[in-house]
C-alpha cells in the first residue's frame, strides 16, 4: 500500500500550516504562497525564507510575527489596500521584551504610527471600512535603531508587495507606517538598521 503523503509533502504541509498559523485567520493565500503559485516553483526553501503572514483586514484578527522575527515587508490587496500582510524575517542578536500596539491612525489627523525607543514592528491590525485605521504592534528590544529613513514613494495594492531589500536597504526593518489617500490607501514605511 502506497502512503497518502510523501515525507516532502508532509514537511511542506507542516511549513505551510506554520505560515498560516503565524497569520491567525486570513482569507486566500499569503503573499509568499501567491509568489510560489505564480511562478510554478515547488521550492520548500523559498517558502521558508519568506514567512509572510496571511492577509488581515477589519473583519479579521491582527497578524503578528513569531518570536525572533521582525517586519521587512508589507503586502496589500483589494480596493484601497483593504487586506494587509507582513513579511516576518528571522533575526539574531536581539533580546525581545514586552510588546504593545500603537494607537490607531489613518490619513486624517495623526497619519502615522511609529514604534518608539528601541521598539520594532512585529505585527499589524486594522479596523474601519477598507482597513482605513491601522495600528502596528511594537516590541521592545536590546537593539538601537539607526539610519532611519522614510521611503520616498508610496505603496498600495497597485505596486504591492513592498520589501525593504527592494529599495537597497538590506538588513533594515520597518518601524513605522504613514498613510495618505482615502482609507489609508497609500503608505510610506520608516525603515531602520539595528545597531
Amino acid at each position: 500500500m502506497k502512503p497518502l503523503l510523501s515525507m516532502r509533502s508532509l514537511l511542506e504541509a507542516t511549513v505551510l500550516g506554520l505560515a498560516l498559523h503565524v497569520g491567525a485567520v486570513g482569507c486566500g493565500m499569503s503573499p509568499g504562497e501567491e509568489a510560489l503559485a505564480g511562478n510554478g516553483t515547488d521550492s520548500l526553501e523559498q517558502l521558508q525564507s519568506t514567512l509572510w503572514t496571511a492577509y488581515t483586514s477589519e473583519e479579521s484578527p491582527p497578524v503578528n510575527c513569531l518570536d525572533s522575527r521582525l517586519v521587512a515587508g508589507v503586502a496589500c490587496s483589494g480596493r484601497f489596500c483593504d487586506n494587509v500582510a507582513i513579511d516576518c524575517v528571522a533575526v539574531s542578536g536581539f533580546t525581545f521584551g514586552a510588546s504593545s500596539p500603537t494607537p490607531f491612525f489613518s490619513e486624517e489627523g495623526a497619519h502615522e504610527g511609529v514604534c518608539p525607543g528601541n521598539e520594532w514592528m512585529t505585527g499589524i491590525q486594522c479596523h474601519g471600512d477598507f482597513c482605513d485605521n491601522l495600528s502596528i504592534r511594537c516590541t521592545e528590544s536590546n537593539r538601537v535603531p539607526t539610519q532611519c529613513a522614510w521611503t520616498s514613494g508610496t505603496y498600495s495594492e497597485e505596486n504591492s508587495p513592498f520589501q525593504v531589500a527592494s529599495i537597497g536597504r538590506t538588513g533594515f526593518f520597518i518601524r513605522g507606517i504613514r498613510c495618505f489617500g482615502s482609507n489609508c490607501d497609500n503608505k510610506q514605511y520608516l525603515t531602520c538598521r539595528p545597531l
